[in-house]
Order: C-alpha cells, then sequence, then structure tokens
C-alpha cells in the first residue's frame, strides 16, 4: 500500500495511537450468535489511512483496517457532521482524531489496552478447527479466547446449559427458604412446652410442608447428579 503522510485530510491510525496511548491497540466489535446467546466479539485491527471527504452537504470519514487474525483488509464509512469534519482538520497531529473516528464508527471500533501483542499463525487441519470451535462455543468462549487459555496450560471451564442454570437457581432457592423456615421453626419451638414438641414436629402441618419442600429440592440435586453420570 503506497504511504500516505499525514495531511489535515488524513492520517494513520495506528501511528497516532501509538504515539497517544502507547500499549493500546483498535478493535473491532462484532456480535457472536452461533452459540445462541448474542455476545460482543473484540476483533483486534490495524487502523491504517484514515480521511475525510464529502461536502457541501454530507462528509465522511473514511478508515482502512487491517484485520490481525485474518490479515484481511477491509474499508470502513461513517458519515459525520459539517463541524466534525471542520474538527477534524484542525486537530492535525492530534489524538482527538482518533475520538472523532471512535464516535463515528457508533461503537464498532473501540480502544483498549493490547493484551496479546505477538500474532502467531498455527497451521491445522479442518477437523482440528472444527473440534476447537465446538469446544469454545460449550465454553461460551470466543475461538481466539478458547485457544489461548488451552496455550496458557489452563483449562477452560464449560458452560452450563439453560437447564443446568435452572437447576442451580432452584437449589440456591431451596437453600434459602430452608434456611429462613429454620431460623423461624426454631423460634416457634422455643415458645412450646416440651412435653409436646415431639407431637408438634411430627404432626405440624409446616413441619409437613417444609419436609416435603425440602424432598423437591433433593430431587433437584438428583437431576443435576443424573446429568453429571
Amino acid at each position: 500500500m503506497e504511504e500516505k503522510k499525514e495531511t489535515i485530510y488524513r492520517f494513520n491510525g495506528d501511528e497516532a495511537l501509538q504515539k497517544a496511548s502507547p500499549g493500546k491497540a483498535f478493535y473491532l466489535v462484532t456480535e457472536d450468535v452461533a452459540s445462541g446467546k448474542s455476545k460482543k466479539v473484540f476483533m483486534p485491527i490495524l487502523v491504517l489511512d484514515v480521511h475525510i471527504s464529502g461536502g457541501p452537504e454530507r462528509f465522511y470519514i473514511h478508515a482502512f483496517i487491517c484485520k490481525k487474525t485474518k490479515n484481511a483488509y477491509l474499508g470502513l464509512k461513517y458519515e459525520i457532521t459539517a463541524e466534525e469534519y471542520q474538527k477534524f482538520q484542525q486537530y492535525k497531529g492530534d489524538k482527538r482524531r482518533i475520538n472523532l473516528l471512535l464516535k463515528a464508527s457508533g461503537g464498532s471500533l473501540v480502544v483498549k489496552k493490547n493484551a496479546a501483542t505477538v500474532i502467531k499463525g498455527i497451521r491445522m487441519t479442518a477437523e482440528l478447527a472444527d473440534e476447537l470451535t465446538a469446544n469454545a462455543a460449550k465454553c461460551n468462549m470466543s475461538f481466539s479466547d478458547y485457544c489461548r487459555t488451552l496455550l496458557q496450560g489452563k483449562t477452560p471451564a464449560v458452560a452450563l446449559t439453560p437447564d443446568e442454570m435452572e437447576v442451580m437457581k432452584n437449589i440456591v432457592q431451596y437453600r434459602t427458604d430452608v434456611m429462613k423456615f429454620a431460623g423461624a421453626y426454631f423460634k416457634v419451638l422455643r415458645g412450646v412446652p416440651n412435653s409436646e414438641r415431639p407431637n408438634y414436629i411430627v404432626a405440624g402441618e409446616s413441619f409437613a410442608f417444609w419436609r416435603t419442600y425440602i424432598q423437591k429440592g433433593l430431587k433437584c440435586l438428583d437431576r443435576l447428579i443424573d446429568k453429571c453420570k
């Protein structure tokens, strides 16, 4: 690509960012719905040539980017106001040009700390790629995050299914309810004579209700155990 020097109409995004905020990088924000849930994915990119165009009524800011993970190039175009068009020219050599670009993108471009500074390509079979992709989805992770976790010697945690989440919520609720019942029941028993307590405990409607309630909680645990077998 032909090198284009900074002017009142254009600048190099990555060079400007490194001067203004060393250690930070541009990311392209996309939505991942492969797992059935909408999740933001931050793709590291290089922002190369950024320039403005348009007039007299409509103005635009353009960004030529390179996706680091795929080594693919893409041109982005966002509409800006006449005032922002003028500010871009006034802000030559200023990091405020970057802020104009981020604002114009509507959140699709962000700047954050560059956690991964080295990119290495690796060849793999289609079968292995499919297996890693499937495993990443089970853990509710992106492909990159999943592989990075494995390379760090860590074991990615498999995300709970909606059914498992429901069981766990029920168990937590059962525990909370039973603890409340136990505290209230002990207070009641203190006011019952010792001679009447056995019959009160065994024949009392309140105790029978909570005994049934606890059994339901145990069944929830049994269902969770069955899923793990």
